[in-house]
């Protein structure tokens, strides 16, 4: 585990996270790569996950994230396909992730073993004492207010926001 770490930090120092891109998401960072309280200055507890080809809608997981309060405790990942990331590896290592949001990306895909995630869409399931939360992707939500109300609906509930 500790050499798991020591990969994700001495990554850290390579990636290309960059900090600021928006106002809301102080670190954006590409999987497997990552960064916790070390750079942050404070845990991390929502982890968002969403693909490469999401990145246009920063400013909109950015709002997703204000709203339920977790703008400066959040970390918003971009998964590259070609790069192999396991939630349940990442989640030993940085333990004070207690939310999860999957946005388009299926889970088997990072680790996390659900063979048909449409059962579990919109549905907050406990994983490794997080509550994960599996979307459609950012764009699509984006474009929908059907599903932008039932992602609303149920971060309100995970959150506890009114």
């Amino acid at each position: 585990m500790n050499d798991f770490k020591s990969e994700i930090l001495k990554g850290i120092l390579e990636s290309q996270y960059r900090e600021g891109v928006i106002a809301h998401i102080e670190h954006v960072f590409y999987l497997p790569t990552s960064v916790e309280y070390e750079i942050t200055g404070q845990p991390v507890h929502t982890l968002v996950i969403t693909s490469h080809d999401q990145q246009p809608y920063e400013g909109f997981i950015g709002k997703i994230l204000l709203a339920v309060k977790q703008q400066h405790s959040s970390l918003v990942a971009y998964w590259q396909p070609e790069k192999p990331f396991s939630f349940i590896a990442f989640k030993r290592v940085f333990p004070t992730i207690k939310y999860v949001l999957v946005m388009g990306v299926h889970p088997s895909l990072i680790g996390i073993n659900i063979d048909d995630p449409n059962k579990f869409a919109y549905k907050p399931f406990n994983l490794l004492d997080s509550v994960c939360l599996l979307s459609h992707k950012p764009s699509a939500i984006y474009k929908n207010r059907q599903l932008k109300a039932k992602l609303w609906e149920n971060l309100k509930r995970i959150y506890n926001v009114s």
